[in-house]
């Protein structure tokens, strides 16, 4: 990728990461105790992991999407935000370190890991409903609903459950 355009990428995510860093610190939190019990070390087969991952995917979509910054077929700047946030939430996984480095080789080459784990359905369902959780903040009744479907907040009940 030519230096010019990844930093007009760089750019771009930085504006995305702007607009989402409130709602994803929040997902941090509230899936926290879900990733600490169920994920013990770095590995793509474990659901708990990929619904986050691809939560987390979703949230970058939908901010993308929302800031009319289009695409096409270029995951760049999604790419560099879902690093960002991988290194910044997730790096205390073991194991970890090495998809962090292949990540970031890859998105400097214009590659898209985001792309790829779109071939899995747990991983695209788990998009999807990040995406709509993030594109519904500030509607009545919001909760992450998303992540209560996905088993990332564990001990809570979503509001609409509570009696």
């Amino acid at each position: 990728m030519k230096r010019r355009e990844f930093a007009k990428a760089e750019s771009d995510a930085a504006k995305i990461t702007s607009v989402i860093h409130p709602f994803i610190n929040v997902t941090g939190e509230l899936s926290s105790n879900a990733l600490n019990q169920g994920v013990s070390s770095w590995s793509l087969s474990n659901k708990i992991l990929l619904n986050y991952l691809g939560y987390v995917a979703g949230v970058i979509d939908a901010a993308e999407y929302s800031l009319a910054k289009s695409r096409a077929d270029d995951w760049t700047v999604s790419e560099i935000v879902f690093h960002q946030i991988i290194v910044g939430q997730l790096d205390w996984i073991p194991g970890s370190e090495d998809f962090i480095k292949l990540n970031r080789m890859g998105v400097e080459c214009g590659g898209s890991s985001i792309a790829g784990l779109q071939n899995n359905p747990q991983f695209l369902e788990a998009m999807k409903l990040g995406g709509n959780d993030f594109l519904s903040v500030g509607s009545p009744g919001f909760y992450p609903k998303g992540l209560f479907e996905l088993g990332l907040v564990t001990g809570a009940k979503p509001t609409e459950e509570i009696t």
